[in-house]
């Protein structure tokens, strides 16, 4: 059975990408004469394009709370109006909203709009962190480097069962994101046999790239700048637990706490 909305406008739009003073005039549009520089007739929104078909608001955690009240009106009455005009536009729209932050904390925090959180709260769909699904890392990869690879014009990329290893022992706390990165700069350095490697530690996101003949450095870094990310990676590591952290940089609490101090870490 075909969706009703399958040959619909799907439109997309990153909320944490447009500046503040931007985002209103994205979503919603503008007359003419508005303001200076806006465009000779008006400018049609995000809602008017994706009328008839759906809107994909990524991280709508981060719009402002001035534009939320505008967000509203248009989920409960279903029109928009343009910045500048006086008359209101039905829109028939489907409404996707994702964000990496806790809502239900920011509605608490006063930084997200408790009654929009209910209208978005229809059905919710929760995507694990990769470090609670490492089984589907080896396919996910398998899809990233093939992507990548074209991309990138490398056609003789090879994948190993060390490499496949490797990747499931990191727990990536930056994610697909970070996954994906990590592929790309191990196919941009990687030899002349194509064979990709990662050797990720624990205490480091640093990557470093290996064939099988050679190891290309990383770039020479100060002390204090290594110092520095392997104390912040602990932290995260170890979610902010400064004993567990302490022990595996081999410092004691009071050391670790006078870093943090100094590398503004806290």
């Amino acid at each position: 059975m075909r969706a009703p909305r399958a040959d619909s406008p799907f439109i997309a739009l990153n909320c944490a990408a447009m500046p503040e003073t931007l985002i209103e005039s994205e979503l919603f549009g503008y007359e003419d004469g508005t303001f200076t520089g806006a465009k000779k007739g008006g400018q049609p929104g995000k809602f008017e394009m994706a009328n008839g078909g759906t809107i994909f608001l990524d991280e709508v955690g981060d719009m402002p709370l001035t534009v939320q009240v505008k967000l509203l009106r248009v989920v409960q009455e279903k029109k928009v109006a343009r910045i500048g005009a006086a008359k209101e536009r039905p829109v028939d729209i489907r409404i996707i909203a994702a964000t990496h932050r806790d809502l239900e904390e920011e509605v608490r925090r006063g930084a997200f709009r408790e009654d929009l959180y209910y209208r978005l709260h229809v059905l919710e769909l929760r995507i694990p962190p990769l470090r609670e699904r490492i089984g589907d890392l080896p396919l996910l990869a398998e899809h990233l480097i093939s992507r990548i690879s074209r991309r990138v014009g490398r056609s003789d990329v090879q994948i190993d069962s060390e490499f496949l290893r490797q990747i499931q022992d990191y727990t990536w706390p930056g994610n697909v994101r970070e996954l994906e990165n990590a592929i790309e700069r191990a196919i941009v350095q990687a030899g002349d046999d194509g064979l990709l490697r990662l050797r990720i530690g624990s205490q480091s996101r640093r990557v470093v790239v290996e064939t099988q003949n050679a190891m290309k450095p990383a770039a020479i870094r100060s002390l204090s700048d290594v110092e520095r990310e392997l104390i912040a990676e602990a932290l995260t590591f170890y979610h902010g637990n400064i004993q567990r952290a302490s022990a595996k940089l081999g410092i004691c609490r009071n050391t670790l706490y006078k870093k943090m101090r100094e590398y503004n870490l806290g």
